[in-house]
């Protein structure tokens, strides 16, 4: 310790430390920190002062102010490892992540597999993609705690992220030998058997997460997803499931708290409002440009409720196009409700569904008149404040099977535009008479049993073909190992099959595929335009729920439904027959992407007017009831 200051005694100062100490253990950091400051008045490098200061600035939420004083500890004792680890924790709050990493690599150096600094330097790798270096830090923590079931649960969520299912997979099934009714950890096994595609061992993960924790709703949506885009269950089942997913977490007495009078004049702009998480470099963000960017401001006003933490090129663009832009991240769903409803919004427009980062809750409020569902997923909402699901006749004909709590508001036209990538390649010439090369580049979750049989059975039909796999999990042998090993099984020559990690620059690799096999029952969706823009021909196969026809959608649009099947046996003919067509294929490969630039699926124009059009008929339609 220092020596004290002048009219001080070290007993007065230990005694204000102690005082300082428990301050901050009640919570009365603001307290801690002004007996602190006084303490460092007297004895200006007291070790515990400056310590509990650093502490109690975090605390405060003072990160800035957190960092002098644990700076000049560490120049007193630099051996002290939790010191370190507070600097970096205050490091990491404003943002500067080098210095953060710097310091949590020094604490965790200092005290040799500390698991609290581990998952701190852990969770920073991860959250800085840098997944094999997040892995090896909890290794190195995990070689001398073993049993650690924390450090363990995130080895598995950087595993996860880096394709490595199988290990992933390994350590939450280490975790529920030891605490089997662990519910979060189900829910990690879920979503690792989910990405790897095997969607009903993934569901039954959900299922058990619910059975010990009803009110997870991670776990609840977790469930909805899987089932609906992988049609694990009847139409009716799902909407049962849906429903009970709203009165548990969006119970319709939240509605009726705004009052719309007064509000309903339909002789003005109206405004129009999008929620999302994905405004920004995703198909959501892909697919909504176009609308966003075509609506006609002399009749509609765009707002924007973005859930993103992105600033990416996308999202910047998007921003452009609107009026206004709300970011709605750490904001409760009333408080959100409550802004759309300031904002005066006419009709709010969900883009997620039940996906990641969804703000449903938002609509249970009704913060706005009329209230529509569109784009970004597959099914019903379940939530009975919500109007429309705005789809296309293709995507849910007039017979579809698909039960909703919404109406059903059908488009007469393709109901998305594409936007080309501006400096996507040219379309690729490829050699007559060549091998011919089908491919995929859907994530493979999507290759479920029936696909993978069915394309080993085109590849087993059309001697010396090959087949162009493209996806993350192909960035590690154990990827590329368990789908060598399913087709295989299937008689078909490993050499047969091409199989490429997943690349930015994606698209020029189209240039060596011949035919495009979408994948089903869960279809593609900008991977078939993708293909479709580069030149190559997409056989899809027509089901009978939404997430089945997004294929139907594009191809009627482009005028190619003759490349569209009813049943798997359709499919494959199609796939063989094209297979043996070189002059077809060629002239498709020259045609295609004038045909799609010409399409409604580029006429983003169009789009806007027909969205539009059905904006002002659900709009219409409420006046007409008041």
């Amino acid at each position: 310790m220092s020596s004290p200051g002048p009219g001080s005694t070290n007993g007065e100062v230990d005694r204000l430390v102690a005082d300082a100490g428990r301050l901050l253990q009640s919570g009365a950091a603001e307290r801690a920190i002004t007996v602190c400051r006084e303490v460092l008045k007297k004895a200006p490098n007291q070790p515990v002062a400056l310590h509990l200061l650093g502490a109690a600035c975090s605390r405060a939420g003072d990160l800035a102010g957190a960092v002098p004083p644990l700076v000049r500890l560490l120049g007193i004792q630099p051996g002290n490892a939790d010191a370190h680890l507070l600097l970096g924790m205050a490091y990491e709050g404003q943002n500067r992540l080098d210095d953060a990493l710097n310091a949590y690599r020094q604490a965790l150096a200092l005290r040799s597999g500390w698991p609290e600094a581990g998952s701190r330097l852990g969770g920073l790798l991860r959250r800085t993609k840098r997944f094999d270096e997040a892995i090896a830090c909890y290794r190195s923590v995990l070689a001398i705690h073993p049993d650690d079931d924390t450090t363990i649960f995130n080895l598995a969520i950087a595993l996860h992220r880096a394709f490595r299912f199988e290990e992933a997979a390994a350590c939450y099934q280490t975790i529920l030998q030891r605490h089997p009714n662990d519910a979060e950890t189900w829910v990690g096994l879920a979503n690792v058997m989910k990405d790897s595609g095997q969607v009903a061992t993934a569901r039954a993960c959900n299922l058990k997460a619910l059975q010990l924790r009803p009110d997870y709703r991670e776990a609840f949506s977790n469930l909805l997803f899987v089932e609906a885009y992988h049609v694990l269950c009847p139409a009716g089942e799902l909407l049962e499931h849906h429903r009970a997913w709203a009165q548990r977490f969006a119970p319709d007495e939240r509605a009726g708290r705004f009052d719309f009078s007064g509000r309903l004049d339909g002789d003005r702009r109206l405004r129009i409002g999008y929620v999302s998480p994905d405004l920004r470099r995703h198909p959501v963000g892909t697919f909504v440009e176009g609308l966003l960017r075509a609506h006609d401001r002399s009749r509609f006003e765009v707002y924007c409720y973005d859930e993103s933490r992105s600033n990416d090129e996308v999202n910047r663009r998007l921003r452009s196009y609107a009026q206004a832009w709300r970011k709605t991240i750490g904001q409760g769903d009333e408080a959100v409700a409550r802004q759309i409803y300031e904002d005066r919004i006419d009709i709010l427009v969900d883009l997620a569904g039940h996906t990641r980062g969804n703000r449903l809750g938002v609509f249970a409020y009704r913060p706005a008149p009329v209230q529509v569902t569109y784009l970004g997923y597959c099914a019903t909402t379940g939530l009975s404040a919500m109007d429309y699901w705005l789809v296309d006749e293709a995507l849910v004909p007039e017979d579809s099977v698909e039960s909703t709590t919404e109406e059903i508001w059908r488009l007469p036209r393709c109901w998305i535009t594409y936007e080309p990538v501006a400096d996507a390649p040219e379309v690729a010439e490829r050699t007559s008479g060549g091998a011919v090369t089908f491919g995929c580049f859907n994530d493979l979750s999507k290759l479920g049993d029936e696909v993978v049989a069915t394309w080993a059975e085109i590849l087993n039909r059309v001697p010396g073909s090959r087949l162009l796999l493209k996806a993350a999990p192909f960035n590690h042998e154990a990827g590329r190992h368990a789908v060598v090993q399913r087709f295989t099984a299937l008689g078909v020559d490993p050499e047969r099959l091409i199989l490429r990690p997943r690349t930015p620059d994606y698209l020029k690799e189209y240039g060596d595929m011949d035919i495009a096999l979408d994948p089903f029952p869960r279809t593609g969706g900008a991977t078939t335009a993708d293909a479709l823009w580069m030149g190559v021909p997409v056989v899809t196969m027509a089901g009978a729920r939404m997430i089945e026809r997004q294929g139907v959608s594009m191809l009627r649009a482009i005028g190619l439904a003759d490349c569209i099947a009813e049943s798997r046996e359709d499919y494959v003919n199609l796939a063989v027959g094209l297979a043996g067509d070189d002059e077809r294929r060629r002239a498709l490969r020259a045609a295609l992407r004038e045909r799609v630039r010409k399409s409604e699926l580029c006429d983003a124009a169009g789009m806007a007017r027909a969205i539009e059009a059905a904006y002002l008929g659900m709009w219409k339609r409420l006046e007409g009831a008041f």
